[in-house]
């Protein structure tokens, strides 16, 4: 099977499954609101989670501003953004919870990073073994 098949494939199913988590979630839980569906969302996110912590661990050393690079960097660069917005609403609408503010602070600072390094002059020069 080709690489650019999986890759489409999968980039459409996460594409969509993530945009309907994201924009019906209340819908979502609606259709089995129990604890088990909860945890199922819970595990499902954090399997994500440690999919993009396999990824920047893989591409620490790479040259991130490169035509190759800028693929890991968007990522990063848009889970970040939606996960700052999605902190500062929860945070403002429970601003007595302590975590939520440490965690937009936590997503502030790499949305700053990933913009940055996705944006910015690109830096030259080679790889450091």
């Amino acid at each position: 099977m080709q690489a650019r098949l999986i890759m489409t494939a999968s980039a459409v199913v996460y594409g969509l499954f993530g945009a309907v988590l994201l924009f019906l979630s209340k819908e979502v839980l609606a259709l089995d609101a129990t604890a088990t569906n909860a945890r199922l969302i819970a595990q499902l996110l954090g399997a994500a989670m440690l999919g993009m912590a396999a990824m920047n661990w893989i591409a620490r050393g790479s040259i991130l501003g490169g035509i190759y690079g800028r693929a890991i960097l968007a990522g990063n660069f848009t889970y970040t953004f939606i996960s700052l917005l999605i902190s500062l609403r929860a945070w403002f609408a429970a601003s007595e919870n302590g975590w939520l503010g440490f965690s937009a602070a936590f997503y502030f600072i790499l949305f700053g990073g990933f913009g940055f390094l996705l944006f910015g002059k690109p830096r030259l020069g080679h790889r450091k073994t």
